[in-house]
């Protein structure tokens, strides 16, 4: 899809089904699989955002730890980083 917008960076942009409020709420992250298995349905409309332009309510910020015992006494932290929903 970013292609044929003149090749715009697949990384930095994410294409969305839109809701009944025409608002983007559901990414379509799913390379090379059928729209239809997107649960996307003929009349449905899509729209192509930039992940910068993402609200900070549609992000999560997500602790990352590493334990080799699954236990949280031998949890070590790693980073911190931020996802959109």
């Amino acid at each position: 899809m970013c292609k044929e917008f003149g090749g715009l960076d697949e990384t930095k942009h994410t294409l969305y089904r839109l809701n009944a409020m025409d608002e983007p709420t559901f990414p379509l992250r799913r390379d090379n699989v059928e729209l239809a298995k997107c649960h996307v349905a003929s009349g449905d409309e899509l729209v192509l955002q930039c992940n910068l332009e993402t609200k900070p309510e549609d992000r999560l910020s997500v602790n990352i730890h590493m334990t080799m015992t699954g236990q949280p006494e031998d949890s070590q932290y790693i980073d911190k980083i931020e996802v959109s929903q």
